[in-house]
């Protein structure tokens, strides 16, 4: 009983913080930032129809747009910056090489740096993540552990807009 108590309390304790927190009022100088522009961001693995619907609402949506790939082998990291390049000549493409074959380390790091010039110039940051949706809902445990994986640690970071591009498969 004085577990169910504490939690009780503690429960109660949060939603009496919450509340001011959220609540706007007319007298009340808002804590929102007013942004000049909009930096995307995307993530990609390769050229893929999900990726190709990623940029172009990527486009719609922001003034600079990013593409950012992670490979863990320099050749094919190589050949797929050239074959971008030949593909969307318009999109800057970053590629970062990650030793540990780790692909959100690398990409944090780079969000960061992207996060703090963004900052310099007044411009918000989207990051983009294709995901191709599969039709049978428990093919997701087969796809996608990436892609959640970066969304949680991006939703961790303050004033870093995280938005996912779903493209739904057919069959």
């Amino acid at each position: 009983m004085p577990i169910m108590i504490f939690v009780f309390h503690r429960t109660r304790n949060h939603y009496m913080k919450l509340g001011p927190q959220l609540r706007v009022d007319e007298s009340m100088d808002l804590d929102v930032p007013d942004f000049k522009g909009n930096v995307v961001i995307v993530a990609v693995s390769d050229t893929t129809k999900v990726v190709e619907g990623a940029l172009k609402y990527a486009k719609s949506i922001g003034d600079t747009v990013i593409a950012v790939h992670v490979s863990v082998d320099r050749v094919q990291g190589k050949e797929f910056v050239e074959r971008w390049n030949r593909i969307h000549p318009e999109v800057r493409i970053a590629h970062l090489y990650s030793t540990y074959r780790s692909i959100s380390e690398p990409l944090m790091k780079f969000i960061d740096t992207a996060k703090q010039k963004a900052d310099q110039d007044n411009y918000s940051v989207t990051v983009l993540i294709p995901q191709f949706i599969p039709k049978q809902g428990w093919q997701n445990l087969l796809h996608n552990q990436t892609s959640l994986m970066i969304r949680t640690k991006l939703m961790m970071k303050r004033d870093v807009v995280v938005a996912t591009y779903p493209y739904h498969l057919k069959e």
